[in-house]
């Protein structure tokens, strides 16, 4: 990835004016549409097209393509990647996440050979359970960062605009939120599909959060097959099941109906029984 696309991200990323700003976000999807990749493989999530491409990762170099889901593991699945293929090094953020401008690019930016070639790639990513999954977002981004939105994020408009004090909202609160408009506000607990820019049967591997352990060596021995150490390194893999244990203490009956019917294609998709609660 080049300094001039980092630099346009960021440019997009920030308050210049809405006028000029929608103007470049269509330039860029329309860059981005027009690429061998998206060409062969029209993207057909509800996600902007340039944010999905954003989250597809792709290591021409090792033949690697892989998505970067949010409340996935995903900090420790970009250090492994960093610490597999750099040797450790840390790349400049873009984004919220270390991310390397030298080997990783976006499916975006393939060649048509490399695209031509794409049965050749290893393609993975890890799934999680949608019901933890949700309640780590709720737990990460809501309860700790409540007090600190600004007035006119959707969760204060609903929740808190009147008050400077106002507590966050409980889970099942949340979860009414999340049903009433709020389930693609924010990418940590948008339904997982949507980040896929492959129908689900084209990856090699669907790894899962809760077997880790079991599922990553196995993709590390198909990408990396020197490596000796084939376990996740990073911030999330000490405590990346957490969610799960906390289940009890958050959901009601009503709470789980309402994930369960939100989150449904999600369940389907990666293999998840929303009646195993």
């Amino acid at each position: 990835m080049s300094y001039f696309r980092y630099a346009k991200q960021q440019f997009l990323q920030k308050g210049y004016p809405e006028g000029l700003r929608r103007k470049l976000l269509s330039l860029e999807e329309k860059r981005i549409a027009a690429s061998p990749f998206y060409k062969r493989h029209p993207y057909n999530g509800t996600m902007n097209l340039r944010d999905a491409d954003l989250r597809c990762v792709v290591i021409p170099e090792h033949k690697v393509l892989y998505h970067r889901i949010p409340k996935n593991a995903n900090s420790s699945l970009v250090s492994t990647m960093l610490n597999i293929f750099e040797g450790g090094e840390l790349a400049e953020r873009i984004e919220d996440k270390r991310y390397s401008k030298k080997v990783i690019q976006n499916a975006s930016e393939l060649s048509l050979s490399d695209v031509e070639s794409l049965d050749s790639f290893t393609k993975f990513l890890i799934a999680r359970n949608p019901y933890d999954r949700t309640l780590s977002a709720y737990l990460s981004k809501v309860i700790k960062r409540f007090p600190k939105l600004k007035p006119e994020h959707p969760l204060k408009q609903t929740f808190g605009v009147h008050r400077d004090d106002a507590p966050p909202p409980d889970f099942e609160s949340f979860c009414r939120y999340l049903a009433e408009g709020g389930l693609r506000v924010d990418r940590h607990w948008r339904p997982q599909h949507d980040y896929l820019v492959l129908p689900i049967a084209c990856y090699d591997f669907v790894a899962r959060l809760e077997t880790i352990d079991l599922d990553f060596p196995r993709i590390v021995a198909q990408i990396a097959p020197w490596r000796e150490n084939r376990t996740l390194v990073g911030e999330d893999a000490p405590h990346r099941t957490s969610a799960q244990s906390k289940r009890a203490q958050y959901y009601s009956d009503r709470s789980y109906a309402i994930v369960a019917e939100l989150f449904a294609r999600d369940f389907e998709t990666f293999g998840y029984d929303p009646n195993e609660r």
